[in-house]
Formats: structure tokens, sequence, C-alpha cells
């Protein structure tokens, strides 16, 4: 599932700030080293490697980095996406315990269908710094991050992809734009943003009643509506609109297809929930799995397996995940085995000689 992440922006030494004339906004602060904010609810930090992985990605695919006038669209705080595309980003780069990325404004971000939200972004940049904040958008790799986890629970963030970050408003628990110096508690990430638990939850549920069970017709139309209604391309290399719709319509039929296969009495949900908030295959297939695995985790009385199999419960999760472990991938048990011993920090068995 994509991640939000609001972070502060800094200001006051060389090559950090606003220029209007260039239309660009340099050095905006994307994450800081340490602990995220405990009023999260998700035990993470940031650590050397974390920073090390977001440059790697952001400059590896620079002309992809878009930035966005609130997080648009399923997933996010800001609803529609369409026009609220504002530029794209570059120049990532460790600065101490932060990491900093520079963000050009498009000429697009003028004539949006929601206004002047470049001059706005700029404006407020200046006048008011303390009221705007910028929230990164990436996918983790929770695998690796369970593998990595400190003695007290706490897992360091590691990243899978990078989709950009977005200029969103700030509230209490960020600093906004430019905050100069180093001030008490810079040594701690900002607070995480974008739904909790709970949000997601309700927001979920509203979203199912109201969804068409057929799917593919859905998907379709939404996607066709969406670009009849954009009358020109945000930028000249960005994706046509028949482009998008038949990788939207091919990603759908994918994950549907997924779905299908894991057995579970509300597959058609959690496919239209990973559809409508742009998840990719792969990202979908990791989570499928992650949910077989905890709903198989208890033997059918509701108590832990005590049998005399130390790994009996792992092997009865590989058994109960069936057809759809093997779509993922997922087919030998005692490769299964060994792999969720290492994920729940047990002695990792020998493997088995062929008698």
């Amino acid at each position: 599932m994509t991640e939000f992440y609001r972070m502060p922006a800094l200001a006051g030494d060389s090559g950090v700030g606003v220029n209007r004339e260039q239309e660009r906004i340099s050095g905006v602060v994307i994450m800081e080293k340490g602990d995220i904010s405990p009023l999260d609810g998700r035990k993470q930090f940031v650590d050397d490697k974390t920073m090390s992985q977001f440059v790697a990605l952001a400059n590896s695919n620079s002309d992809k980095q878009r930035a966005r006038f609130t997080h648009g669209g399923p997933g996010g705080n800001g609803g529609e996406g369409l026009g609220s595309y504002l530029g794209r980003w570059s120049n990532a780069r460790i600065d101490g315990s932060k990491v900093r990325w520079d963000l050009q404004l498009s000429p697009r971000s003028h004539d949006s269908v929601k206004g002047d939200i470049g001059k706005y972004t700029l404006d407020m940049s200046e006048s008011d710094p303390d009221m705007l904040g910028a929230s990164m958008v990436v996918t983790l790799d929770y695998q690796a991050m369970r593998k990595e986890r400190r003695a007290d629970g706490a897992m360091p963030i590691r990243l899978r992809t990078l989709h950009g970050a977005d200029i969103v408003d700030t509230p209490a628990l960020a600093s906004g734009m430019f905050a100069v110096g180093h001030n008490e508690g810079d040594d701690e990430m900002s607070e995480p943003v974008g739904i909790t638990k709970e949000q997601f939850d309700a927001g979920l549920k509203t979203a199912m009643e109201t969804l068409s069970q057929t799917l593919s017709t859905a998907i379709l139309a939404k996607v066709d509506e969406k670009f009849a209604a954009q009358s020109k391309s945000e930028e000249g290399d960005e994706p046509t609109a028949d482009d998008l719709r038949k990788e939207g319509a091919k990603r759908a039929s994918e994950i549907m297809a997924f779905a299908a296969t894991s057995g579970l009495n509300d597959h058609a949900k959690i496919a239209q929930e990973a559809i409508d908030a742009g998840q990719s295959v792969e990202a979908f297939k990791a989570g499928l799995a992650d949910r077989l695995i905890a709903q198989n985790k208890l033997s059918k009385d509701g108590d832990e397996d005590e049998s005399d199999d130390p790994h009996a419960k792992f092997r009865a999760e590989f058994k109960a995940g069936g057809a759809a472990f093997a779509t993922l991938g997922i087919v030998d048990e005692e490769l299964y085995v060994r792999s969720r011993c290492r994920d729940e920090g047990l002695p990792v068995p020998a493997i088995k000689k062929a008698s």
C-alpha cells in the first residue's frame, strides 16, 4: 500500500529557498534521521540506509518524480488528483542528517483547473512557510523492514518504490516549509501523514457500499471520464490518455485475477480497494500474502498450535494458502517455513536432505 509521509523543509543556507524568477523551490527536506513520531502508531525510524535508498531511487528516475498540490486520488487526503500537478523534483541529496530535494514548478501549474496553484505555492512559501509542508509518497518493503527490526520492535524504513512528493498544508505536528537552523527535536523525523487504520477502514466501508459489482466496466468508465475532462496533457512527455487507460485496465484485470485465487470471501472488495488506490500488481501480491499469513496463524479452535512440530503453525499457513500462495510464487513448504522462522526471529531449521 502506498504510504504518505509529511516532512518539514528548511532554509537558511546556500542552495535553499524560493527563486521566483526560475520558479524553483530548493532544498526541501524530505526526511530526517531518527524515529518517527510515536503519535503515528507505527514504530519505524529513518537511518543512513533509508536516506541512501531514497536518494538512489529519486535520482535514478528523476523524470518521473512528480509533485502535486495536496495528495490526490484514493488513499490521499486531497481527493481527485486531476488538475493538481505542480512540477517535478530533482537533485536529491543527503545533507547531514537530512535528505533535500528541489522542486521545479511547471508552467501548467499556473493554468490548472484548480486555479494558479503554482503562484499560490510560491506565495505561501515566502509569506507563510509554516503553513506548508512536503509529503513524500512511497511504497515500503515490509519484508526487508521486518528482518532489520530493533530490539524494541521498531523497524527501519525500507523503500520499494518512490512516487514523488506533494505539497500539503501543515498541521501542528509539522514545522512547515522553512524552519531556519537546528531546533529542538530536529533529530527526530516529523509526523508521518496520510490516514489512520480507523480512517482507512471507515473510508473503505463507505466506498464499497457504492461500488459497482462489474469491476472492469467501472474501472474503464472512470479512466475515460477523467481524461475526457482534461483537455491537454500536463506535460508533453506525459503518457497519453489512451496509454493510461490501457495500463489501468491491465493492472485492474491482473489484480482481480490474483484476488480471485486467494479463497477470501471479500476478494472482490480488496481487489477494488487496491485498484482505486493505484496499487501496483507486485505490491498487491505482497499485501495479499501478508493477509493470508495473518489469517492462518491460529489453529481451528482459536488456540496456537501446540503439536510436537515447532513449525506446525507455519505449515498450516502454507497449506491454507494453497492456490493463492502458488500464484504468488510460494510453492515450497520447507522454504516457506524457513522464511517465516526468519521473519519471527526463530532458529531457522536446516534444509532436509533427500533420502
